[in-house]
Parts: C-alpha cells; sequence; structure tokens
C-alpha cells in the first residue's frame, strides 16, 4: 500500500511557517490538535505507553497530525475542541516519488528472478524516510574493548543487553546517528514519512467506508489485505465497482490482533499467521479456535538463532502463548465483534 501511496500521491516538504494563531486547516501542513471522537471507526491514530498506537474514542485527546487526515475526521463527525499550533507548507504539493516507483514496479514487471528484490527496495525505501535518529548495534568485545568503549555512566546507560563468558561480551546498544563523529547519517525525513502513513490510512479507512456502504462486514485490514464478510454473494458489477482485486474465499477465519490470526479455505487448507514466529505447521485452526474462545494459551514450539561464540546456533525454543493481550480495541461479550478503546485527556506519546 504505502509503494501505491508514493506513486499517487503530491507530498509536500522544504519551508514552512509556524502558525500559533490557526484558524483554517489546510490540506498543506501540521497540526496540534485537541479532538473529541465518538466515531464507530475511529480515524486518528495514538500512541500512549499502554496501548502503544491505537485509534481510540474520547474526548481531550492531543496530537500532531496531517492536515489532509484532519479533514477527513472532521468530514465524518469528528469535532476539533481546539488547535495549539500549525506547521504550514510554503511550498505546493508534487509527486516526488512517482517516477522512482513507476520506475521500480516496471523493472519488477520485467525482471524473471528480481521481482522480490525491486518489491523490497519499494518497501524498505519508504522504512528509511520514518527511521529514528537512534539505530541498535551489536558487537563481540574482549573485556578491555568494553571498558574502553563503555566509559562512563552516560554510555553505559545506552547499553540494552550484554552477554558475558569468559573474557569476552556479546553487548547490544543504542547508538546515536546524529553524533558528531559518527559518519553513518541517516537519511531520513520523517515529515514525508508521516504525510504517507496518513495518506494510507485515509486511503484504507475510505475503502472501508465504501465496504460498510455496500453492506459488506470489514473483519480485519492491514497494509496490504482487507478480509471481508458478505451475507449475500459479490456480483461480477459490484467487485469490479469497489475495485476488489484477488478476491479468496474463505470458509472460516479467527482474527486476534495485528498479524495474528487463522484462516481456512474452501479447499480446507489452513493458514496460521502469529507476528515473529516461523514454521507454525504444528498449530490447527482448531487449536487457534479452543484458545481463543475458551481463554487458554497455546504451547508453541520453533527455532530461534543464537549467537554464541561467533557461532550460530540453532536451537528449540517452547513456551506459552497468551491470545488475551490485545488491547487496542475491546472484544465485546461473545467476541465476535470488537468496539474502540475510549480515552479522556490525554496527550501524544513521541
Amino acid at each position: 500500500m504505502y509503494p501505491n501511496v508514493m506513486m499517487r500521491g503530491d507530498f509536500c516538504y522544504g519551508k514552512y511557517e509556524i502558525e500559533e494563531d490557526v484558524k483554517i486547516i489546510t490540506e498543506n501542513g501540521f497540526y496540534k490538535i485537541t479532538y473529541e471522537s465518538n466515531l464507530s471507526i475511529p480515524i486518528l491514530p495514538h500512541h500512549s505507553d499502554y496501548y502503544g498506537l491505537c485509534f481510540p474514542n474520547g474526548a481531550y485527546i492531543q496530537g500532531f497530525f496531517w492536515g489532509e487526515e484532519i479533514l477527513l475526521f472532521e468530514e465524518n463527525g469528528g469535532k476539533i475542541l481546539s488547535i495549539e499550533i500549525g506547521y504550514i507548507f510554503l511550498n505546493k504539493k508534487i509527486p516526488i516519488f512517482k517516477e522512482f516507483c513507476q520506475t521500480l514496479i516496471t523493472l519488477r514487471s520485467n525482471s524473471q528472478f528480481n521481482k522480490f528484490f525491486y518489491k523490497n527496495l519499494l518497501v524498505s525505501f519508504f522504512g528509511r524516510l520514518g527511521m529514528n535518529s537512534t539505530k541498535t548495534e551489536t558487537e563481540f568485545l574482549t573485556k578491555k574493548e568494553y571498558n574502553e568503549k563503555f566509559n562512563s555512566f552516560e554510555k553505559l546507560n545506552l547499553i540494552i543487553l550484554e552477554t558475558w563468558f569468559y573474557n569476552y561480551i556479546i553487548v547490544e546498544y543504542t547508538k546515536l546517528i546524529f553524533e558528531e563523529k559518527d559518519e553513518t547519517k541517516l537519511n531520513s525525513s520523517v515529515i514525508i514519512a508521516a504525510q504517507i502513513t496518513s495518506k494510507a490510512r485515509i486511503l484504507l479507512f475510505n475503502k472501508i467506508k465504501e465496504l460498510t456502504k455496500a453492506n459488506i462486514r470489514v473483519l480485519y485490514c492491514d497494509t496490504d489485505s482487507i478480509f471481508m464478510a458478505s451475507k449475500f454473494k459479490l456480483t461480477t458489477t459490484l467487485i469490479e465497482n469497489l475495485e476488489l482485486i484477488g478476491l479468496h474465499p474463505l470458509k472460516n477465519a479467527i482474527f486476534i490482533a495485528c498479524k495474528f490470526y487463522a484462516t481456512i479455505n474452501k479447499k480446507n487448507e489452513e493458514k496460521i499467521i502469529i507476528s515473529g514466529i516461523k514454521r507454525l505447521n504444528n498449530i490447527s485452526f482448531e487449536d487457534f479456535f479452543i484458545c481463543f474462545y475458551f481463554n487458554t494459551s497455546l504451547k508453541i514450539e520453533t527455532e530461534k538463532s543464537f549467537f554464541f561464540t561467533q557461532i550460530l546456533d540453532k536451537k528449540s525454543l517452547i513456551f506459552y502463548l497468551s491470545f488475551h493481550n490485545y488491547k487496542k480495541r475491546k472484544f465485546n461479550f461473545n467476541k465476535k465483534t470488537t468496539s474502540a478503546i475510549r480515552l479522556y485527556n490525554v496527550s501524544q506519546q513521541y
């Protein structure tokens, strides 16, 4: 979805002016607002320590948002309580990435062996734009090298994880990219990345709204797919009007959280997705069903690579996965539907 937005969208960059007495919100700026939301599908995202990224309803919620998304929020019944400040770009929006994306898409479609490579270039470029000003590094050090490298309390605070054995240490630490002596500075632009994600959310919301108007229930969505249910057979005309591409009928499905679901198609082929865990052949749809609806945990056996004495060692891991720690929306009593969480008088966490 992000490459699609990058290719079709126009973006602002360059010079901007700060406006403290904002009268009108435009599409060409970021605004800090306080708002109230009571929508069936909340539009504005919110970051918090407890919920992470979520889409809440509630009142006196504060955050920074791209103008286009705020206007969509108002258009669908959201209420802006106050506007604290605006950062308005002076240049017109232009299609910065159109030629870049079209070139890679053409190369991908014409390539016999490098399709995955060109796809990764498209996706990773967006990721690079939004990278933080810090990164994580892992080093294999002697005790002497360790003492020289982390020779102050401030530097010791950067350590995330360390493993000691004999006279060596494997240390994982946060490296500040913006340090003057660091030559690995990131070519990132959070301003552009924020516009891309905002436009992607707008695209996804409008599609969900369109499907809902056609009496189609949206069950789950990701950056590249939408799962939906309909009580009637979708006609060819409706499919074309809604621009539904690559439909795959399902017999049953359970959606628990982001990248955490199980499906069965018409051929009784099962697909289990649990983010961060590979090789789930030993888990069935029935296991998924029982754990979710009867409040049990799931025993999972998988492989993980460990770095020890400079050798990668694959070991089998067994752990128990909870199906009941999803916080971004609330499951209703029968677990057939969800509703938005409600927040009151909160500020955005950055």
